[in-house]
């Protein structure tokens, strides 16, 4: 998705009318089917945010993409880091996250996990 949909997007849905590098849209419902697959949402990328955020930061585009995904899938699950309590919870998971999932056995690194974006919403 590039920055214009995005924008529409954040718009529509959130009433911000600019660009942003990740949403999440939840599908979560109040019924629940015990062992069914828990379908949790959607996540939207602009690519062209998250290419600027990974030039600025001194990453690749996949792994910029990769931690958007990763914030988003932990908003999703709940998270919020509109406080800075909330934040810092969210740079916690996001660590963790990336650490076991896209670099096991070595540190995040200097460009940091994702949920700890200078510019969450």
């Amino acid at each position: 998705m590039d920055d214009d949909a995005i924008r529409a997007l954040n718009a529509r849905y959130r009433g911000m009318d600019t660009a942003t590098d990740v949403l999440s849209f939840s599908q979560e419902t109040a019924v629940s089917h015990p062992g069914g697959v828990r379908l949790l949402g959607d996540i939207v990328v602009s690519v062209d945010t998250a290419a600027r955020q990974a030039a600025a930061g001194g990453r690749s585009l996949d792994d910029e993409a990769a931690q958007l995904v990763i914030h988003g899938v932990l908003h999703l699950l709940g998270y919020d880091d509109a406080t800075t309590e909330g934040f810092s919870t969210m740079v916690r998971a996001g660590a963790a996250i990336w650490e076991r999932v896209c670099a096991p056995g070595t540190a995040a690194g200097a460009s940091g996990p994702a949920g700890g974006r200078p510019d969450a919403e």
